[in-house]
């Protein structure tokens, strides 16, 4: 086994050695206390830097050799404006939105690279008693989606350069189950909340990068499928529920994918059956713990039973492609372990959790649990981190994927499936995340961002020891 873990470990780092490729390095001045984050205009595969400190914005675009292409700046907004809450980007038109203090209207600067211009205004945007449920990213606009406090009412607000339009979804008198099984309204149910997910708030999941365990186990996560946007919850182990809206018209659609019964123990008025889902190019993946093994159903969009797996004590585990791993909150710092009895322990006694990613004609999916984070000398300082000192109020999937690691005990094992999600006998696919997370490991960096451009994934940031500001790839 000794042999074994060395020989792993060597092949790990021939894999980073090679898997990372230095695209680009560029002079790149930062003001005292300057946040960087990125934008990418994926119409036109064009990546720009965002650079706020408390005097300017400066918004500088990069060309597909990774150097400086053009930039514009602007003075930062006056202090009624307290940060940059989203953007947008179409047409070569960047615009930056910003929370004012007031709280009835945001501010709204356009960096225009057909003109040269830039220009500032405000827009109206009164929440009252609104709290703001999702914010996400697509098709070149910001949704914003609030709920009503105490309500089953939604208003999803689009903003779309210097513009922004609303629209009400009224959920009253539907059916939404919490944590008990009980009838509640939307808000009571987003209310529902646990240590892994403290705020009544849906995680974003994208396919920028494969997913982490860690934000798959939220029970409140959010997909855009096309034009369609997917809210599912999995807050009662009964079932997952669902609620599409078209982003076109609005309207929208239930559902609810029962999870199989597991008896709970008679003594116990409520008591959590591990339990959670997985939304995939229009499939739900579901995943359900009981003592002696773990349930896996896979299921078409109205419901339909396609597959379904299960993983028994004392048993092979049929599909699986890896050996079963416990990372001890950092990639460097794994364990290998024999027995599907350890697994099936482990995820019971964890957050639960069920992902899945596409690599060409292939799927991968991973099974396992997350703990909560680990803040002790076991698991060491927290280097490594990609745009954690951003104080910014901007949604940063790819960046909270793969901080979401940083100091968590996690335990996972995967397997490589065809598209009707046949178990097939391949090495498990080593992405450019996996790359990318062990050429990061350890390394002192700043001003980091992290994005995709077409297969490959990036990496931007100052690193210790390196002139100016580099552009690192990672290929598949």
């Amino acid at each position: 086994m000794v042999k074994k873990i060395w020989f792993i470990a060597l092949f790990i780092c021939a894999l980073s050695t090679l898997a990372q490729n230095l695209v680009g390095t560029i002079p790149l001045h930062f003001y005292s206390k300057t946040n960087c984050f990125e934008i990418v205009d994926d119409t036109k595969s064009q990546l720009a830097l965002c650079l706020q400190d408390a005097e300017r914005i400066r918004v500088i675009r990069i060309t597909p050799q990774f150097q400086r292409r053009d930039s514009l700046v602007q003075e930062r907004p006056s202090k009624e404006f307290k940060g940059i809450m989203g953007y947008t980007v179409q047409d070569n038109q960047y615009t930056l939105y910003w929370t004012s203090g007031e709280k009835d209207k945001l501010g709204c600067q356009v960096f225009d690279f057909n003109t040269g211009k830039t220009a500032f205004s405000t827009l109206p945007y009164v929440l009252g008693k609104e709290k703001v449920v999702a914010k996400i990213n697509a098709h070149g606009k910001l949704y914003v989606v609030s709920c009503l406090k105490n309500e089953s009412v939604l208003t999803i607000r689009t903003l779309e350069g210097p513009k922004i339009t609303q629209n009400k979804i009224d959920l009253t008198g539907k059916t939404f189950l919490n944590y008990e099984g009980k009838r509640v309204s939307f808000w009571e149910m987003m209310d529902d909340t646990n240590a892994l997910q403290q705020v009544p708030y849906f995680q974003f999941i994208d396919d920028e990068t494969p997913p982490s365990l860690v934000l798959a186990a939220m029970f409140r996560k959010s997909y855009i499928d096309g034009d369609t946007l997917i809210f599912t919850f999995d807050n009662n182990d009964s079932g997952t529920q669902l609620l599409a809206i078209q982003l076109t018209d609005f309207s929208y659609i239930q559902k609810l994918y029962p999870q199989p019964y597991v008896e709970r123990p008679a003594e116990a008025t409520y008591y959590p059956i591990p339990a959670t889902s997985f939304y995939f190019e229009k499939q739900i993946i579901q995943l359900k713990g009981k003592s002696d093994r773990l349930m896996i159903t896979h299921r078409a969009f109205d419901g339909t039973i396609l597959k379904s797996w299960e993983i028994v004590q004392d048993q092979e585990i049929g599909f699986k492609n890896t050996e079963i791993i416990q990372e001890n909150g950092s990639i460097n710092s794994t364990r290998v372990l024999d027995k599907s009895n350890q697994l099936i322990r482990k995820i019971n006694n964890l957050y639960p959790s069920i992902s899945c990613f596409r690599h060409g004609e292939r799927i991968v999916l991973t099974i396992g649990g997350v703990s909560e984070v680990k803040e002790s000398h076991m698991f060491g300082p927290m280097f490594g981190l990609i745009g954690a000192a951003i104080d910014l109020a901007i949604n940063s999937y790819s960046n909270d994927n793969f901080n979401s690691y940083v100091n968590r005990k996690i335990v996972y094992v995967s397997g490589v499936f065809d598209n009707e999600f046949n178990a097939l006998n391949e090495p498990r696919v080593h992405s450019s995340f996996d790359r990318f997370r062990e050429f990061i490991e350890g390394k002192r960096i700043d001003k980091a961002v992290m994005f995709t451009l077409g297969s490959s994934l990036y990496l931007g940031a100052q690193v210790k020891g390196m002139d100016g500001y580099s552009f690192y790839e990672f290929k598949n």
